[in-house]
C-alpha cells in the first residue's frame, strides 16, 4: 500500500497519536461521506460510511423512528411506525435527538418503513404502498396516486432512499426507481445480482434469487447510494441495474471493530450549519483558518491546532522549524472530537514536528 505521507531529508518528523489512517490511492472519498443514521433503540448519531465508524450524538430513548428519516431545507425529519404524523429531529446541542410533532397527522395516511427524500422534497409510504409527498412546514401528506407502486407492502424489507436526486425503493430484494410525480416504478435490478425477471410480482418475496440481498435504510451521499442491511452491513448501490457492492461494517462506538448492535432504521445525509472556519487555534481570542497550509504557516510552535470533522482536499507541506500538534474529528462548535477529519491528497512533513491525532489521509 502507498500511503500519501511523504517526509524530506530525514527532517521533519511526525507522531501519531490515537489514530492515524493512511488510505492507499485506490480508495475513494467523497466530500463528506456521513450520514444521520436512526436505529431500533432510538438513538440518533452520525455514520461515517466510508469507514463504518458510528458517533453517537442522542442516547437511546426507546422512540425509534421505525419509519425512517428524510432531509429537507437543511432539515432532518423522521417518522413512527403506523403513524402519519412527521417529526422534526433536533441534530446538534442539548436538544439533539429531540423530537418535535409537524402538525397533528390526523388527516394522513399512516406512514410505515418508507419515509424519504429527494433533493426536492420528503416522501413516504403507506401501508398499502401508495406514494405520499409530504409539506415539511405542514406535516401534511398528499397521495399521489392510488396504489401507485403495484408493489404489495407485505415483504420482509423496504425502505425509501434520502438525499437521492431521484427517489430509489428497495423492495425485498430488489431495487426500483419511483417517479415522484406518479408513483410508478421502474424495476432496476436486484440488489444481490442474478436475473432481473426474477423482480418480478410473483417472486418479489419468495427470495428466489441467487443471492438474496435486503435493505432496511439507503441514503445518497456524494452521488452514490448507499444501502445498509439487518447485520449493519454498508454497500455501494449501482443506481443503474441495483447490484449492490459490500463496502463497510458499521461498527460500536465503543471499540470501532465490534458491529452495531442495534438494526438501522433510517438514514439520511449529514449537514451542518457552520458559522466559524473548519479549522481554529485555541487561545485568549481562537483565531480561524480556511486551510491545513494556512494554518500551519500561521500559528507558532507549540500550539495545537483544532480541526473539523470533514475533509479537505489539499496538499499540505508543513515546513517550518516547530512542533505542532493536530486534532481533527470536532463539531462546529469545537467542543467534541468524536469524529475524524479527512485529508484528500498528500501531506509533507519537511521540517518540525507534527503529532497528530484522528486524521485519515486518503
Amino acid at each position: 500500500m502507498a500511503a500519501n505521507l511523504v517526509r524530506k531529508k530525514r527532517i521533519g518528523s511526525i507522531s501519531f497519536a490515537v489514530a492515524l489512517c493512511l488510505v492507499g490511492m485506490g480508495s475513494v472519498a467523497h466530500a463528506d461521506d456521513r450520514a444521520y443514521m436512526a436505529d431500533s433503540a432510538g438513538a440518533l448519531g452520525i455514520v461515517d460510511l466510508t469507514t463504518g465508524i458510528y458517533t453517537p450524538i442522542s442516547p437511546a430513548s426507546g422512540r425509534a423512528l421505525s419509519a425512517g428519516l428524510g432531509e429537507a431545507n437543511g432539515s432532518l425529519y423522521g417518522g413512527f411506525l403506523n403513524s402519519g404524523i412527521l417529526q422534526k429531529v433536533s441534530t446538534s446541542g442539548a436538544t439533539a435527538g429531540s423530537l418535535t410533532a409537524v402538525g397533528n397527522g390526523t388527516t394522513n395516511p399512516q406512514f410505515v418503513d418508507g419515509l424519504g427524500s429527494t433533493t426536492s422534497g420528503l416522501y413516504a409510504l403507506d401501508f398499502y404502498a401508495n406514494l405520499l409527498s409530504v409539506d415539511p412546514i405542514t406535516g401534511v401528506a398528499t397521495q399521489i396516486n392510488l396504489n401507485p407502486t403495484g408493489l404489495s407492502r407485505v415483504v420482509s424489507a423496504y425502505a425509501l432512499s434520502s438525499g437521492s436526486s431521484a427517489l430509489y425503493y428497495a423492495f425485498n430484494y430488489c431495487l426500483y426507481q419511483l417517479n415522484t410525480a406518479t408513483g410508478a416504478p421502474t424495476m432496476l435490478g436486484p440488489l444481490g445480482g442474478g436475473d432481473p425477471a426474477d423482480c418480478n410480482p410473483n417472486n418479489k418475496y419468495l427470495g428466489l434469487l441467487t443471492s438474496p440481498l435486503q435493505f432496511f435504510a439507503m441514503v445518497e451521499v456524494g452521488g452514490t447510494l448507499y444501502g445498509v442491511d439487518s447485520i449493519q452491513k454498508i454497500y455501494k448501490v449501482n443506481k443503474s441495474n441495483g447490484l449492490a457492492t459490500y463496502w463497510a461494517q458499521i461498527v460500536s462506538p465503543d471499540n470501532h471493530t465490534t458491529p452495531y448492535p442495534s438494526n438501522i432504521w433510517g438514514l439520511a445525509p449529514y449537514f451542518q450549519t457552520c458559522t466559524n472556519l473548519p479549522i481554529m487555534v485555541t487561545g485568549a481570542t481562537p483565531v480561524y483558518f480556511s486551510s491545513l497550509q494556512s494554518a500551519f504557516n500561521g500559528v507558532a510552535s507549540g500550539v495545537t491546532i483544532d480541526i473539523e470533522g470533514i475533509n479537505f482536499t489539499e496538499n499540505p507541506n508543513f515546513n517550518g522549524n516547530k512542533a505542532v500538534t493536530l486534532k481533527g474529528g470536532y463539531d462546529c462548535d469545537y467542543v467534541a472530537d468524536s469524529s475524524y477529519s479527512k485529508i484528500t491528497g498528500t501531506l509533507t512533513i519537511s521540517n518540525g514536528t507534527v503529532t497528530v491525532s484522528n486524521l485519515i489521509i486518503h
